[in-house]
């Protein structure tokens, strides 16, 4: 059976577009066939990657509920339809994570953008979070005045409330809870009162250290969140 045909001939516009779609995935499977991640028990859980793995314990030492490859779907690209397994679904903060090794974004296949741009579209937001810890994190949204998911080019970190120790993964803006006005943020900004650093606080910068550094072994089990001291102030 050949490919589908134009008038002229040639191969038509659905089938190079079809094309063009399954060139990053057989390029991604090849470098997971070059580089296998290490498989990686934690809590029970048997993680595709030491990445992740580090990245559980994170979340378990700051608090945040996760629930690891939590379904799986079929969506439509616009052309052709794709499987989809995010890697974490964070239900308190209405994300799906997508870990990946790389320590930038830049390094995120096509394929896994035009993957989460359909997820996005039809499940829910997704943010790729690269490296450990990440610095270069981003996020595929849809704006409001677009049906049309793209990938933000701001950076997206876990920042945290030092008032509430709210947790959340942001693009730098004040945190999510409302414990800091917006004229709070303006004085800060000024010098007038002292900057307050969401993405670095004590308990964060303590909790990426201990994954960072985690010994797995056959048997590890979930770490135990780290205590939270808000500030009255």
């Amino acid at each position: 059976m050949g490919f589908p045909v134009n008038r002229m001939g040639g191969p038509s516009y659905q089938f190079m577009t079809a094309l063009s779609l399954a060139e990053p995935f057989f390029m991604e499977a090849f470098s997971k066939m070059t580089v296998r991640p290490k498989r990686t028990k934690y809590n029970d859980i048997l993680f595709r990657s030491r990445l992740e793995a580090r990245w559980a314990v994170f979340m378990d030492l700051m608090g945040v509920r996760y629930k690891y490859e939590p379904f799986g779907a079929v969506v439509q690209t616009g052309v052709v339809e794709v499987g989809y397994l995010p890697d974490f679904e964070l239900p308190d903060i209405d994300l799906y994570v997508e870990i990946k090794a790389n320590a930038t974004s830049e390094f995120v296949t096509d394929l896994a953008k035009i993957k989460a741009a359909a997820w996005t579209r039809e499940v829910g937001e997704v943010v790729f979070l690269c490296g450990f810890p990440s610095r270069g994190g981003r996020k595929m949204y849809t704006p409001q005045h677009t049906e049309l998911p793209y990938l933000s080019g701001e950076t997206y970190n876990w920042e945290e409330c030092p008032r509430c120790c709210d947790v959340q993964i942001t693009n730098g803006c004040l945190p999510l809870c409302g414990c800091y006005t917006s004229e709070e943020d303006e004085a800060m900004f000024e010098g007038k009162i002292p900057d307050v650093d969401f993405k670095k606080t004590p308990r964060l910068m303590k909790a990426y250290r201990i994954a960072g550094q985690y010994n797995f072994t056959n048997n590890s089990q979930r770490v135990n969140m780290l205590p939270c001291q808000p500030l009255l102030i």
